[in-house]
C-alpha cells in the first residue's frame, strides 16, 4: 500500500457518512486532529447529535436535516440560546431533550414524580423544521407570539410545564402551523385550556396532563385519530379540593375514525359532533358508545367488550341496528382491562364500566331501558357468529337467545367458553338447543390440568 492517505482523499459526502455513524458530534469533532483535511469536515455534517456543552456555533453547515440535543442542566437561558441558534438552520427534525429530575419520595401510590423546575425556556419559531420533539424536564415553556411554522408536520411535547403566557392552541392552529399533521402532548403540566382550529391535523394525542385540563375545543375537518387519556381526570378525580370541576369539551371532526377517550366523561359536558365515520372507540364510560350514530357499510363487525360486571346488550344492540347487513359478528367478552387490544377489524369497540367499580349506580346504563329485550332486529345476511370469553351469566344467555332470533339464516356458530369456566353439560346443552338444525354449532372449552401435558382448546362433544 502506498504511503498516501487514501481515506482523506474521499469526497466530503462519503466522509460525512462515516462520521454520522459515530452518532455523536463530540466524537466527530475529535476527528479534526487526524489531519488538516479532517479539520472542518465534522462542521459541515447535515445531522448533529450533541450535549449542550458542545457549541452549535462551531458548526458551519447552513442547513441541518436532523439535530439532536440533550442535557440534564437546569439552565433555561442556555437552552433558549441553543434553540435560537438552531431555529434558522434546522430544515428537518429537531429533538431537544432536557432530562427530568426525579423526586425519590413517592407521590401517594404513584411512585417517584418528576420535579418541577423554575425558569422558562423560550421557544423560537422554526420556519423550516418539519418535526419538533421537545422534552423539557418540567421547565416552563414560552411559545412564540408571531411567526409561521411553515413546514412543520409533527410537534410533540413531553415533561413540559405550560406557563400562563403560553397559548398552545393559537400556535398549532392553521394560521401558524398550516401543514401540521400530528400533535402530541404527554406527561405535562398546567395546560388548562386548549382550542384548536386546524385544516391539516390528522392525529392528536393528549395524555397525563397533570393539574387537569378544564376546556378542550377542536375543529379539525381532516382529523382521523383523537386520543385523550387522563387529562380532565386530574381535575375531576385527583383534585384535593372538595369542589370538582366539570370538564367541558367540544369536538367537531367529521373525518374521525379512531376515538380513544380514557378520561372523565359526562355526555352533557363532553360533546362530539360529526363523528359518523368512527371505526374504533375506546373509553371508560358506558355513554361514550352513544357518540356513534352511524356506521359505514360493513360486512364483518368485531367487538371487544370489557364488561366489568355491567350489562352489554344495549351497546351491542345499538351498533347492530346500524349495521343490519353484516355477514359475520365476532364478539369478545372481557372481564377487565388487562386483555390485549391488538385486534382491530372493520370495527373495534371497547366498552368499559365506571372506572374500576363494577357495582351499578342509579345512573348506570344497566338500569336504563333495554331496547334489545323488546325490539326486533332483522339480520338477514348474518351467517357466522363467533363469541369468546362466555361465562354463561343470566345476562349473556338472555342476550344470546335474542340474537339467535334476529338471524334467519345463521350457518355457523362458534363459542369459546371463558378460560376459568369448567365445562358444564347443562350449559353446553342449553347453548346447543338455541340453534336451529341448519346451524353448525361448535363449543370449545379450555383444558389445563395435571393429566394432559399441554393446555388446549377442546371441542365439546355431548354424551350419548
Amino acid at each position: 500500500m502506498d504511503g498516501g492517505d487514501r481515506l482523506s482523499a474521499l469526497p466530503n459526502d462519503v466522509l460525512h457518512l462515516i462520521l454520522l455513524r459515530l452518532r455523536s458530534a463530540e466524537a466527530a469533532a475529535r476527528t479534526s486532529v487526524l489531519a488538516r483535511r479532517w479539520r472542518h469536515v465534522w462542521a459541515t455534517l447535515p445531522e448533529l447529535r450533541f450535549r449542550m456543552d458542545v457549541s452549535l456555533a462551531a458548526h458551519a453547515a447552513p442547513a441541518l436535516r436532523r439535530l439532536e440535543v440533550s442535557t440534564d442542566a437546569d439552565d433555561p437561558a442556555a437552552s433558549t440560546a441553543a434553540l435560537r441558534l438552531a431555529a434558522p438552520r434546522v430544515a428537518g427534525e429537531l429533538s431537544f431533550c432536557i432530562w427530568p429530575r426525579w423526586d425519590d419520595a413517592p407521590e401517594e401510590d404513584d411512585g417517584p414524580a418528576p420535579v418541577r423546575r423554575p425558569g422558562v425556556v423560550k421557544l423560537p419559531c422554526f420556519e423550516k423544521a418539519t418535526e419538533l420533539w421537545l422534552i423539557l424536564g418540567l421547565l416552563g415553556v414560552s411559545l412564540p407570539k408571531s411567526g409561521v411554522f411553515a413546514q412543520l408536520t409533527a410537534l410533540a411535547f413531553r415533561d413540559v410545564r405550560f406557563t400562563g403566557r403560553c397559548d398552545l392552541g393559537a400556535v398549532v392552529s392553521s394560521k401558524r402551523c398550516p401543514v401540521l399533521q400530528k400533535l402530541q402532548v404527554h406527561d405535562s403540566q398546567d395546560l388548562y385550556n386548549l382550542t384548536i382550529f386546524s385544516e391539516s391535523l390528522l392525529h392528536i394525542e393528549l395524555s397525563d396532563l397533570h393539574g387537569g385540563m378544564g376546556r378542550l375545543m377542536i375543529v379539525a375537518p381532516l382529523l382521523r385519530v383523537l386520543d385523550v387519556r387522563h387529562c380532565f381526570y386530574w381535575r375531576t378525580y385527583r383534585s384535593h379540593s372538595l369542589v370538582r370541576d366539570q370538564p367541558y369539551a367540544a369536538v367537531f371532526t367529521p373525518a374521525l375514525e379512531d376515538l380513544i377517550w380514557v378520561d372523565a366523561y359526562d355526555p352533557t359536558m363532553v360533546q362530539f359532533g360529526g363523528v359518523e365515520r368512527l371505526r374504533k372507540l375506546m373509553g371508560r364510560s358506558q355513554y361514550l358508545m352513544e357518540a356513534i350514530t352511524m356506521l359505514p357499510a360493513i360486512e364483518v363487525m368485531s367487538l371487544e367488550l370489557s364488561k366489568r360486571g355491567h350489562a352489554f346488550g344495549q351497546c351491542v344492540f345499538h351498533l347492530l341496528r346500524m349495521s343490519t347487513g353484516i355477514r359475520k359478528l365476532k364478539l369478545a367478552l372481557r372481564g377487565g382491562l388487562k386483555d390485549s387490544e391488538e385486534r382491530i377489524s372493520v370495527l373495534s369497540t371497547w366498552f368499559q364500566g365506571h372506572q374500576a367499580d363494577a357495582r351499578c349506580s342509579a345512573s348506570c346504563i344497566c338500569n336504563r331501558p333495554q331496547a334489545w329485550k323488546t325490539e326486533d332486529l332483522f339480520l338477514d345476511s348474518l351467517q357466522e357468529v363467533e363469541i369468546s370469553g362466555f361465562r354463561g351469566s343470566e345476562h349473556e344467555l338472555a342476550f344470546l337467545k335474542r340474537r339467535f332470533g334476529w338471524a334467519a339464516i345463521l350457518k355457523t356458530f362458534t363459542m369459546h367458553l371463558h378460560l376459568d369456566l369448567t365445562v358444564s353439560d347443562d350449559l353446553c346443552k342449553e347453548l346447543l338447543s338455541l340453534a336451529t338444525p341448519e346451524t353448525d354449532v361448535k363449543i370449545y372449552f379450555y383444558r389445563d390440568d395435571d393429566v394432559h401435558a399441554r393446555p388446549a382448546w377442546v371441542l365439546y362433544t355431548p354424551e350419548e
